[in-house]
């Protein structure tokens, strides 16, 4: 039980960490909120084709 209640905190202070740096914005792992074209779409299709 303790194990977990030090866990939590660990969450919560990384969490305010990330709410401090980022505020309301989207972190970069959600994009930069632009709208999706179909540019970006085939440009994400060519990394995964390259990739493959």
């Amino acid at each position: 039980m303790e194990k977990r209640r030090e866990l939590f905190k660990e969450i919560d202070k990384i969490n305010e960490k990330e709410n401090n740096e980022y505020g309301d914005s989207d972190l970069e792992e959600l994009g930069d909120g632009k709208p999706i074209d179909s540019e970006a779409i085939e440009e994400a299709v060519r990394k995964i084709d390259e990739s493959n």
